[in-house]
This record gives C-alpha cells, sequence and structure tokens, in this order.
C-alpha cells in the first residue's frame, strides 16, 4: 500500500523500481473524494507514465469510471469484480 494521494508519476516511478508487473488500484465513491473525471485524469496520467507491459486492474464503486479507457489494447484497464 503506498497512499491514497500518491501522484500517479511517483507510483509509476516505484513501479520501475520495483520492477512491478502489476499495480492494484482500489476507486470508491464518497461526498468528499475524488469523482469520476479525476479519477480518469489519474488512470490516463499513470498509463502514461507506467513502463511497457504493466498490468493495470481496477476494483471498487468508482471502477466503471475509467474501464474504457485506454484504446490501446495493449495497455487496457482490467476491472477486479468487487
Amino acid at each position: 500500500f503506498l497512499g491514497s494521494s500518491l501522484p500517479a508519476a511517483d507510483l509509476a516511478a516505484a513501479v520501475r523500481k520495483l520492477g512491478a508487473s502489476c499495480v492494484i488500484l482500489g476507486m470508491t465513491t464518497s461526498r468528499s473524494g475524488p469523482g469520476a473525471a479525476e479519477y480518469r485524469d489519474y488512470v490516463r496520467s499513470l498509463l502514461r507514465s507506467l513502463p511497457k507491459g504493466v498490468a493495470l486492474w481496477v476494483g471498487g464503486s468508482a471502477a466503471a469510471a475509467v474501464l474504457d479507457l485506454p484504446k490501446d489494447p495493449s495497455r487496457r484497464v482490467r476491472h477486479l469484480a468487487t
């Protein structure tokens, strides 16, 4: 667990340093938390920063906001059943 406010570029740097093959994000909804637009922006930024071949899995009540990102099938966002 790296924290809910970790910038996407920092998360990608940790992935590179650790040699991780997968990133898993939990996305929840709340009145004070991020909305769909913020989640989409974060995931777009993360996908641009992640090394090729690193899978991105998302889950949680707000995950549907990012499931159509991106259009490149090699960088597809995968959904964890909630």
